[in-house]
């Protein structure tokens, strides 16, 4: 089903196993965990996997992970930093830290990636515990963060801080601190980033058998109508951001929550220049 699905394609998908209702590596989980790697593996592709926990990783599995000849693993630890068991109950058992710890030891084909989620300001964002994280990560291949997973069903009320009635997933309010947004990711990204051609993503589309109008516009490129999953697909095929016309990115929002922002009248205007520019595009050729 997976390798069968229309969006697949050997070498460039990213694949993440286990990563919705529990974790990959509870004992009842991590045979099967295994025998879908040594499968992928058996097939020759070298697809990237990504790997979410934050439970016991033994020298014993980081074997069985080297062993693997063609999947590229990316074990990626969730970690908070949180220290209070009220909210963070495994803090003091310091599984995932041992983890962590294990799985740098031993790592050569295998990537480790701290994963330092959820950053909640007031809980987790003061400079001694991101000096912890940073310490817990010393030996990781990189580190990454987001905000709060954020569900209706965690708000006493039955709505979200905003008032709303579905919330997004992932977000990090305006009030996060500097020390948190402001980093070297820039840096990192810019020697891979590479804006297509009208033509390479003509052909994309045609590949995976999607239409819709679009505009290349400096960083990104707009769509419209293809929903999120198709253009997760066309974005891990060109590597290139691929924006929703209904959905704009702002500036500084990081996650799908405005929490803390509210479009400016600038930012008003250039997202209806936007979509004047985009419904001009998509009734005549450039060249007209």
């Amino acid at each position: 089903m997976l390798t069968g699905h229309e969006a697949f394609r050997a070498s460039t998908t990213p694949i993440q196993l286990f990563n919705k209702a529990t974790d990959p590596f509870l004992p009842g989980v991590k045979p099967h965990l295994f025998q879908v790697l040594r499968a992928l593996d058996d097939r020759g592709l070298d697809n990237l996997v990504l790997i979410i926990t934050r439970f016991t990783v033994t020298a014993a599995d980081m074997l069985e992970l080297e062993r693997l000849q063609h999947v590229r693993v990316t074990l990626l630890f969730t970690f908070s930093g949180i220290g209070d068991p009220r909210v963070e109950p495994i803090a003091k058992s310091a599984i995932t830290t041992r983890s962590i710890a294990t799985a740098c030891a031993r790592k050569n084909r295998t990537k480790v990636v701290l994963y330092w989620r959820p950053i909640v300001p007031g809980w987790n964002d003061d400079p001694a515990t991101m000096t912890g994280v940073l310490a817990a990560g010393r030996a990781a291949d990189a580190i990454v963060f987001t905000g709060y997973y954020h569900k209706v069903s965690r708000c006493p009320t039955g709505r979200t801080t905003t008032g709303a009635k579905s919330c997004p997933k992932n977000w990090m309010p305006a009030s996060s601190p500097p020390g948190v947004l402001q980093g070297s990711p820039h840096r990192r990204c810019h020697a891979g980033h590479r804006q297509p051609a009208p033509g390479e993503l003509d052909t994309v589309l045609a590949d995976l058998g999607y239409a819709t109008d679009y505009l290349i516009d400096g960083g990104h490129v707009w769509t419209h109508g293809l929903g999120e999953q198709k253009r997760y697909a066309i974005q891990h095929t060109l590597g290139f951001q691929i924006w929703e016309l209904d959905q704009p990115h702002l500036l500084h929002a990081h996650g799908r929550s405005l929490t803390g922002y509210r479009p400016t009248e600038q930012e008003q205007q250039e997202l209806t220049a936007i979509r004047t520019r985009f419904t001009h595009a998509s009734r005549f050729d450039e060249d007209d």
